[in-house]
């Protein structure tokens, strides 16, 4: 009988079985790739070993694992999620369990790091838009301002989050992120602004050419960013205190101008300034009168409604507006030929002739 010869060791198509027993190896890990990965679990791991072919189980540290045997020395598994440290690789099949120490690195993320915020200051009311920077913000579960969940977030990237900010009382606000690593540090805040309110305005009119200095009172006035006269920008201003500013009216057209003030915590009430037209004056009747004065006329014109003073040649006269086109004024005495003229706070009008009459002598 003709006997064969046998091979000094196991086919590549046997290799897990035994030469001496014909019972089936035990699969041994020798390495893996890579080496560590996060908590969460996800990372794609090689594992390099031998007799691997018919595996039942991968576990990362006893949790088990998805894989697929890609050959009878290597394996693609996925991690499992885990709590950071070391987990064994063990690899079963039926010739038994892998003994061999080899680790894979479970890693905590990183606690993410607030480090600053735009702007400083927010609306009472909420909605401001706040760019919140610092270091690990991947993945944020949460952002609040002062304990309180911000209205929306966005992760721009790692170091970046645009949050609405939510109603909240005034006053300063820790702003904390929340990722799989823990929880920030509470030192950034956000203040916390009221809108303001403004209550009145001295003086409360003044000429279309603008320029006129009015005096702003009312609450939560400091920080401001914007004082407008009926939409148009103050020419300046200047905040004296968190309950007052002073601004210089712009040119605008006759009317009223609703004069608000905005800051960081938003736009206040409005509260109306008067743009008076220049008065303009057309007539005196009757043009001439005694020296003495005493005598009742009468001027007709336009924008006469909010006149201050009538002057004969500078002497003020005693005066009664009837109508925004007509006032009835009393003569001062004189000598000679005077200019008449009028004032409002819309300026000073052109000058009539008024003309002084002697007493006939005897």
């Amino acid at each position: 009988m003709t006997k064969h010869p046998q091979p000094d060791g196991p086919s590549s198509e046997n290799a897990d079985v035994r030469a001496d027993s014909g019972a089936l190896a035990v699969p041994a890990v020798t390495s893996i790739s890579p080496t560590s990965g996060p908590t969460a679990g996800g990372t794609t791991v090689t594992v390099n070993g031998s007799a691997f072919l018919g595996a039942s189980s991968v576990t990362f540290g006893g949790t088990s694992a998805p894989f697929s045997v890609n050959s009878n020395a290597r394996i693609t598994a996925t991690a499992p999620p885990r709590p950071a440290g070391p987990a064994r690789v063990v690899v079963v099949t039926p010739g038994g369990t892998s003994t061999n120490p080899v680790f894979f690195n479970y890693q905590a993320p990183p606690t993410p790091t607030v480090t600053g915020v735009s702007p400083a200051n927010a609306q009472t009311s909420g909605g401001t838009v706040v760019t919140i920077t610092g270091s690990d913000l991947s993945g944020a579960t949460a952002v609040t301002f002062g304990g309180t969940p911000a209205v929306s977030y966005t992760v721009s990237s790692n170091t970046q989050i645009t949050a609405t900010a939510p109603p909240r009382a005034a006053g300063p606000a820790p702003v904390v992120v929340t990722t799989p690593g823990g929880t920030s540090n509470e030192t950034v805040v956000v203040f916390f602004v009221s809108a303001p309110v403004l209550l009145n305005l001295s003086p409360t009119r003044g000429p279309v050419a603008g320029g006129t200095v009015v005096t702003i009172t009312g609450s939560d006035l400091s920080g401001a960013t914007a004082v407008t006269f009926g939409g148009t920008p103050a020419v300046s201003y200047t905040v004296t205190s968190n309950t007052q500013i002073t601004a210089t009216a712009p040119p605008r057209a006759a009317g009223p101008a609703p004069v608000v003030v905005t800051t960081p915590g938003g736009t206040s009430n409005a509260v109306s300034f008067a743009y008076i037209a220049v008065p303009v004056i057309t007539a005196v009747t009757p043009d001439q009168g005694p020296a003495t004065g005493g005598n009742n006329v009468t001027i007709t014109g336009s924008n006469l409604t909010f006149t201050s003073t009538v002057t004969f040649d500078g002497t003020p006269a005693a005066f009664t507006v009837l109508s925004d086109a007509l006032i009835a004024a009393t003569v001062p005495p004189g000598t000679r030929a005077a200019q008449v003229s009028v004032t409002s706070p819309g300026g000073t009008s052109a000058q009539l002739t008024y003309t002084y009459v002697d007493a006939p002598q005897i």
